[in-house]
């Protein structure tokens, strides 16, 4: 079979799993992410790894290859503290940047924050339950608003907190 007929074959799973894998980063869009699906299928193609291998073992390899890629460019960024002086001098980021508000440095960490709970493996339940206490609700209103128990609630978050705890540890 021609790379052709193969790119049209596959066109409409890659744009499907690029989309998906978009929502584990936010700062990759969905082109590139495709474009990374559609060189693992030209490689494959071309060094004959595909011969033989259904079309499901083909779109899964495509989405452990997207997965690889967005877990190298993951591992390419890099925090910085805003204490921390720049270029050896005594001038840190904090004097730098302006602050447009009263709580600016402390919005910015903790959009962070929640960034970085949101990316260590939370379910879908942990992240419902995650979102609503940020929006100050109590036990028992995030239970009726999910349809689940206070006490299933506060075991949600007791999850949660072991899962931060976790990946501050290490």
């Amino acid at each position: 079979m021609e790379f052709e007929a193969i790119y049209k074959k596959f066109s409409v799973p890659i744009t499907r799993l690029a989309k998906k894998s978009r929502s584990y980063s936010n700062f990759i869009n969905e082109e590139d992410i495709a474009q990374e699906m559609f060189i693992h299928l030209w490689q494959g193609y071309r060094n004959g790894k595909f011969q033989d291998k259904t079309d499901s073992y083909i779109i899964q390899s495509l989405w452990f290859c997207s997965k690889n890629y967005l877990r190298k460019k993951r591992d390419r960024g890099f925090f910085v503290s805003l204490d921390e002086p720049v270029n050896g001098e005594e001038i840190t980021l904090k004097d730098i940047i302006p602050d447009h508000s009263p709580s600016f440095t402390e919005t910015l960490e903790n959009k962070m924050f929640i960034q970085r709970v949101m990316g260590n493996g939370l379910t879908k339940r942990e992240k419902e339950v995650f979102n609503l206490c940020l929006e100050g609700y109590n036990l028992r209103t995030i239970g009726e608003r999910l349809g689940i128990s206070h006490v299933r609630v506060f075991k949600i978050q007791k999850n949660i907190r072991e899962k931060i705890n976790s990946k501050s540890e290490k």
